[in-house]
């Protein structure tokens, strides 16, 4: 199933991240955040990165984001950051947004 490979690669790249930042820059210590991009793994400053405008994501800078996933995968990450508490609706015209972390 090409559902669990893109679970696994994610999974992958959270290890990925976990070794090159150490748990703690993941978890919210002072020092910089940086996301891990869910396609390549390549970790990103969401500070500079820009937002897609379909579906409301960060741009890693390879050019990936939400969109870039399978319908599938896209539906099942969106459905976690709702489940999070991570979208942000504020806009005005009515699109989402994930938040940033801070």
């Amino acid at each position: 199933m090409p559902e669990v490979r893109i679970l696994e690669k994610i999974k992958h790249n959270i290890e990925v991240a976990k070794r090159c930042f150490g748990v703690g820059q993941l978890l919210g210590s002072p020092e910089p955040e940086y996301h891990i991009c869910w396609v390549c793994g390549q970790p990103f400053n969401p500070d500079v990165a820009p937002y897609c405008e379909k579906c409301g994501t960060l741009i890693c800078p390879q050019g990936h984001c939400l969109c870039s996933l399978p319908l599938e995968a896209q539906v099942a990450v969106s459905r976690e950051i709702e489940s999070l508490g991570m979208w942000d609706y504020s806009d005005p015209c009515g699109k989402r947004k994930k938040r940033r972390k801070h």
